[in-house]
């Protein structure tokens, strides 16, 4: 029962952090001074994944538009997926 619990709480973790990013994207699209407080704790939740992606993976790039968060977005689906299974194993 408790490693259930674990794989429970990274699952809400992960859900969580994937609504940050997501509202960390939508703020980039907004013109916010760097020193608003909302910009900066965002920044530095969501930055440092960003920036590991986009030193591993190349920029994903169509246009003006910066697609590369996406590789964030199915790399958390994929934890999910594999949370999702390993606790179905445990349930």
């Amino acid at each position: 029962m408790p490693v259930y619990s674990i794989l429970q709480f990274l699952y809400i973790f992960s859900e969580i952090y994937m609504y940050v990013f997501l509202f960390f994207i939508l703020l980039s699209y907004f013109n916010l001074e760097p020193d608003n407080p909302l910009v900066r704790i965002t920044e530095s939740i969501c930055a440092p994944v960003q920036n590991f992606f986009l030193k591993v993976l190349p920029p994903l790039r169509i246009g003006m538009f910066d697609l590369s968060p996406l590789y964030v977005f199915i790399f958390l689906q994929l934890v999910q997926f594999a949370l999702q299974a390993l606790m179905n194993n445990y349930r």
